[in-house]
């Protein structure tokens, strides 16, 4: 009962803070910004984001003209601030504040195949390197691999001019440096 109180409580100060002065509201984003130990405890307790903007609408989140929060404008909002939130280093402000994205979730455009991808060097083949005899020993396993081999295939015409411009690359950053 006291946590459906918090949450309640928690609503009513969330409408509150969109209300601003002569009439005018907080952007959807900065709200759900300030706000966002609010939401993520409104669906630690098993609110979805319907539940919440019902429940901000009757403590009096609404637009000048009273129609309500758009659905889609607060899941996108929420979205997206919880995706700032989980790739910012924390400040001294919100160190302190619980939030489940800190906890070891990510999202989905954070998984750890992306990292590892981030991290590896890339390798590149030149095609003059691959005699077409030795290709299928020399093909890349997984599909996703970052060198370059195509030994005489489909690509090769393409593959040769990325070899030769970053051969070309190669040889002017060595004469800058």
């Amino acid at each position: 009962m006291a946590k459906n109180l918090a949450i309640e409580t928690g609503a009513r100060v969330v409408a509150e803070d969109f209300l601003l002065p002569g009439d005018r509201r907080k952007s959807i984003a900065k709200l759900v910004r300030d706000n966002l130990n609010w939401f993520d405890g409104a669906e630690a307790r098993g609110m979805f984001v319907d539940d919440m903007l019902q429940l901000l609408t009757k403590a009096g989140a609404t637009y000048a003209d009273d129609t309500s929060i758009n659905f889609s404008t607060l899941s996108n909002a929420l979205w997206r601030v919880r995706g700032m939130a989980a790739t910012e280093k924390p400040s001294k402000a919100t160190a302190t504040r619980p939030s489940r994205l800190t906890t070891g979730s990510t999202i989905p455009h954070e998984t750890g195949a992306v990292r590892a991808r981030k991290t590896q060097k890339t390798k590149v083949r030149r095609a003059s390197d691959v005699t077409p005899t030795d290709a299928a020993s020399k093909a890349p396993v997984n599909a996703r691999s970052n060198v370059i081999s195509d030994a005489g295939g489909e690509h090769a015409d393409i593959l040769a001019r990325l070899s030769r411009t970053t051969t070309a690359r190669r040889a002017a950053k060595l004469e800058n440096d």
